[in-house]
């Protein structure tokens, strides 16, 4: 289900009522958005792929918490798309156990702070795509924050990196196993090392 824009947004437990087997729901479009229950997916029993956008004016100055607070509450999520509407993104919050595939996308996002995928807990296998952003770099070690998940597949498409250090993804390189993974041409033209199953 897709939700289309009103004159007055808001998503509350009741504005999903009925829809106890609701698969997949699209809340990308409602830009105007003037409140967000942290209860309102809590009822969507079946919900298994949910796109949202983080909308800053609610989730960063009235929650403080990140727009996982809400999307927690629906734990039956798989795979998530998070449009990002702000320069920055601090943090995501708690994205649920059962979560498999995360997309983080938006042409406004210029930094990943390095503790952003914190709410991100334990998981057998985890698809984690950033794409179509204007991101230039990451933050160093940004993936240690993710060393409960057994297997990441990291996809980078369609940003603005410019350069790529191996520190991005984790401090420590003596564990990294080299498969001749090439990363980004240029000064990283030399760099074959070994992301494992970190980057397909």
């Amino acid at each position: 289900m897709v939700a289309k824009s009103r004159s007055r947004q808001v998503l509350t437990k009741s504005s999903f009522r009925g829809l106890d087997r609701l698969e997949f729901l699209d809340i990308t479009s409602l830009d105007k958005l003037e409140r967000f229950d942290l209860d309102a997916l809590s009822g969507l029993y079946s919900l298994r792929s949910l796109k949202v956008q983080t909308w800053p004016h609610i989730f960063r100055y009235y929650y403080s918490g990140g727009v996982g607070m809400a999307v927690s509450r629906a734990p039956s999520i798989r795979r998530l798309s998070i449009t990002v509407s702000e320069p920055t993104l601090n943090r995501l919050g708690p994205l649920g156990t059962k979560l498999r595939h995360l997309e983080i996308t938006g042409p406004s996002l210029r930094w990943l702070d390095p503790a952003a995928l914190r709410g991100i807990g334990p998981s057998p296998e985890l698809t984690l795509q950033i794409r179509g952003t204007s991101l230039e770099e990451l933050p160093l070690g940004f993936l240690s924050t993710l060393g409960r998940v057994t297997h990441l597949s990291l996809d980078l498409r369609n940003n603005r990196l410019v350069s790529l250090s191996p520190d991005s993804f984790y401090y420590n390189l003596t564990s990294w196993e080299d498969t001749g993974t090439k990363l980004i041409s240029g000064d990283l033209r030399n760099y074959l090392f070994t992301f494992s199953s970190f980057v397909t």
